[in-house]
């Protein structure tokens, strides 16, 4: 485990490599989102460090090697965000995301991956990742899924084909010829699912239909609770597999 040093408030130390004594946690630094890094030391989690280093944004406070470490290295850190590399940790990764999520509520996890199949991205989306990123995303892309997580949001790489239905979803009722149909929704629902997986945030979709925050958070906790789905991310790729969005 290797802590981030103490930084000051108004201009961050961005000096790699650099740590505290072991469970010695950073001060906190106001307007940045505080990172912790879930990985096997190497060219990964170097990369991610030094990608995050060149943004004032973004503080990497804290790495983790051990994933029986890491919910405790998590709240000692206060981490805002967890990037999580699936990919470094098979046997362990949705068992520790989901004693993150347990333990650590506070904390948003990104899932890092390679795989792109269904079954990987519906095992993280239902232990409670808030994003699931490909290590073939750019930069760019990692900036904008820790921004939007970071505001509360999910995430879902846009390189995925959103083409897999949560798991924990209820199937869909055949109908004659074979087609299925999606969970009865009201009208208004049906408008704010199509913007969700358009990927507009609540004050947004809230501008758009001339309605208030509030009245949004109620249609968007039904239409989850109806359709068993956990966070935005599953509502858009639901949303793609059952007609809502326009191909």
């Amino acid at each position: 485990m290797k802590f981030a040093p103490p930084q000051d408030r108004g201009a961050p130390d961005r000096t790699k490599g650099g740590s505290t004594a072991p469970g010695k946690v950073p001060a906190t630094i106001a307007g940045h989102l505080r990172i912790l890094v879930l990985g096997e030391p190497g060219i990964v989690r170097e990369g991610l460090c030094a990608l995050l280093a060149g943004r004032t944004e973004f503080v990497v406070v804290a790495t983790e090697s051990d994933p029986e470490d890491a919910v405790r290295t998590a709240v000692r850190a206060r981490a805002d965000i967890a990037i999580l590399d699936f990919a470094q940790w098979p046997h362990h990764g949705v068992k520790t995301l989901a004693a993150l999520k347990r333990k650590c509520p506070q904390a948003r996890v990104l899932v890092l991956s390679s795989r792109t199949d269904a079954r990987t991205i519906e095992a993280a989306l239902r232990a409670g990742a808030d994003g699931y990123l490909l290590k073939s995303d750019g930069g760019d892309e990692l900036f904008s899924a820790l921004r939007r997580i970071g505001q509360g949001e999910s995430y879902l790489s846009a390189s995925l084909d959103a083409d897999f239905i949560a798991p924990t979803a209820p199937a869909p009722q055949p109908l004659a010829g074979g087609a299925t149909a999606p969970a009865e929704l009201t009208s208004r629902e049906r408008q704010v699912i199509r913007l969700i997986a358009a990927g507009h945030r609540t004050r947004e979709i809230a501008q758009l239909l001339s309605l208030s925050h509030k009245t949004i958070e109620k249609h968007r906790s039904t239409l989850m609770r109806k359709l068993g789905l956990r966070n935005a991310s599953a509502v858009a790729a639901y949303a793609t597999a059952h007609g809502y969005v326009d191909s």
